[in-house]
């Protein structure tokens, strides 16, 4: 029988992410993603009542070019690897997921939590 544990949303509070008010995009950071695209996007509409979490390593040469774009945006969050309950927590707390969209022929499309869930 599965026992029924309360799901760790440290991740929430340590980022400071706003329950039902993020994009989320998780995944590997690697120029063929593109992430510039999706921050410039998002710093150019000033989405100021939402946030932007990419999850991720950061901790490479292009991790920080991404991170250097964002700056100057306090509502991009870079909470690093997500894996386990992490990820659990922000799947099921966001508003929307951004796919990134600019590789392998995939669909632009933002995906809302209510939909998925």
């Amino acid at each position: 029988m599965p026992i029924n544990k309360e799901l760790n949303t440290d991740i929430l509070e340590k980022n400071e992410i706003q329950v039902g008010k993020f994009f989320l995009t998780i995944g590997r950071i690697d120029p063929i993603k593109n992430y510039e695209v999706l921050i410039d996007a998002f710093k150019r509409h000033n989405h100021v009542n939402y946030q932007l979490v990419i999850g991720g390593d950061i901790n490479n040469a292009y991790g920080r070019t991404i991170v250097e774009r964002a700056k100057g945006c306090k509502n991009i969050i870079f909470p690093g690897i997500v894996y386990g309950d992490a990820k659990i927590a922000l799947l099921k707390k966001l508003y929307g997921v951004l796919p990134c969209v600019f590789v392998r022929g995939a669909s632009d499309s933002i995906v809302r939590r209510d939909v998925i869930w």
